[in-house]
């Protein structure tokens, strides 16, 4: 019999979702697997949520992490408590699909590291754009999406788990390289599904695009031995967000589309990046 698993969900503020998730994950799992619910310095009635769904089933356990903030503190903290080897990752706002935890667990039947597929959907689950596989950036190796992945305790022990210095994106990517250099390159499992929820407005398309433009050249200045060298500019990122002042100019004044945005959010968060990890080093 394939070895049963720990799905770990980092929670923070997520009362309004995180249900849907548990029940997504909890029909799919075996008597001996678990789900291990991390609050993350909630402020909402998430932690009730949690502990709702614990004493309804016991394969739920709630672990917290309030240490400080950020999903990756948060996955490191319930993969430490996790008791199973097999350690699984989705996110407290999206779905699921059936046979999500059973393919990752074929997957890594034999250690290693696996990352699903994901359909793009809003709120009301309504497709927005082609399913998503595994991910590439400056040339690097293949990496998952941390809202569908699983890895082997092995990987963790080796590489160190989630560097918390990430926020806001590339920790995944940043987690998946290292395990790449240790031997553990990412497999592909399409079977393992998840409706993968964006940002529903033009606000919280900019926080998000500005945290994975600067994560990005965070993780180019981390692995210089992967990247293409080439890959970025400081000089080229100033051009961007100049030509793209227009743009900015509506995100103030609230009148700019989600994707005009979600592309000036990129671009400061480029210039933000090269200013922070390139320049003050």
């Amino acid at each position: 019999m394939s070895k049963a698993v720990s799905v770990v969900i980092p929670c923070h503020n997520a009362a309004a979702t995180v249900s849907r998730q548990i029940s997504a994950v909890l029909t799919q799992l075996r008597p001996d697997d678990e789900l291990v619910l991390v609050d993350n310095r909630s402020t909402d009635a998430t932690r009730a949520v949690l502990d709702a769904a614990a004493a309804q089933d016991g394969r739920v356990r709630v672990v917290s992490a309030e240490e400080r903030a950020g999903a990756n503190h948060a996955r490191n903290a319930g993969a430490a408590t996790a008791r199973h080897d097999v350690i699984l990752f989705c996110d407290a706002d999206d779905a699921v699909h059936p046979g999500w935890a059973d393919a990752l667990r074929a997957a890594l039947a034999n250690g290693g590291v696996a990352g699903g597929a994901a359909t793009p959907v809003d709120a009301a689950g309504r497709r927005l754009g082609p399913d998503l596989g595994l991910h590439e950036i400056f040339g690097g190796p293949a990496y998952p999406l941390g809202a569908s992945m699983g890895l082997h305790r092995d990987v963790l022990r080796a590489v160190g788990g989630f560097d918390e210095s990430f926020a806001g994106g590339h920790d995944e990517t940043d987690l998946a390289w290292r395990a790449d250099t240790a031997g553990w390159p990412t497999v592909f499992v399409p079977s393992a599904r998840i409706d993968y929820v964006q940002r529903p407005d033009a606000r919280t398309a900019v926080r998000q695009r500005r945290s994975y433009a600067r994560t990005a050249i965070q993780l180019w200045t981390r692995h210089p031995e992967t990247v293409d060298p080439h890959g970025v500019s400081l000089r080229g990122a100033v051009r961007n967000l100049a030509r793209n002042v227009p743009s900015g100019l509506r995100v103030l004044l609230r009148t700019a589309t989600t994707e005009q945005a979600a592309g000036w959010g990129w671009n400061v968060g480029l210039l933000e990046g090269h200013l922070r990890y390139r320049v003050a080093g």
